[in-house]
């Protein structure tokens, strides 16, 4: 379409819940594929109004100390493809 219409192409939204993907075959399979065609899309995080580990958030709230915890596997495979293309923080 891109190419077709000479028009530029954006991905508005792309998420994969942790409980639905814990190998991460999913997240990365989705951010390669972007990333090959160099279609843009936005970063971003949000605070759940859950303490799982298996929802979107990259960073969520132990439920029983409160304290943020970082959900490594989720993050490496974002940074994995944010360092290639020279978008990581």
């Amino acid at each position: 379409m891109r190419a077709a219409r000479a028009v530029p192409f954006f991905i508005q939204q792309f998420g994969v819940r942790t409980g639905d993907d814990p190998t991460t075959f999913y997240l990365d399979d989705g951010l390669k594929r972007p990333n090959a065609a160099g279609v843009g899309y936005p970063g971003w995080q949000w605070r759940q109004n859950t303490s799982s580990p298996d929802e979107y958030a990259v960073v969520v709230k132990d439920a029983i100390t409160g304290a943020d915890v970082v959900k490594a596997n989720v993050q490496a495979v974002y940074s994995k493809y944010w360092k290639e293309h020279g978008t990581a923080p």
